[in-house]
């Protein structure tokens, strides 16, 4: 997240971490405005 900071990128609250699956989620705004997601899945 760090990176994409410094790139600019701004970040809509924090990482949010889905108790009975792992993924974690954060959301942020794109190019447009739009709303957009990165989701990490564990292993």
């Amino acid at each position: 997240m760090k990176r994409l900071r410094g790139h600019g990128i701004e970040f809509i609250g924090e990482v949010e971490t889905w108790e009975k699956t792992g993924k974690k989620l954060i959301y942020f705004y794109g190019p447009d405005g739009i709303i957009l997601e990165f989701a990490q899945y564990p292993e």
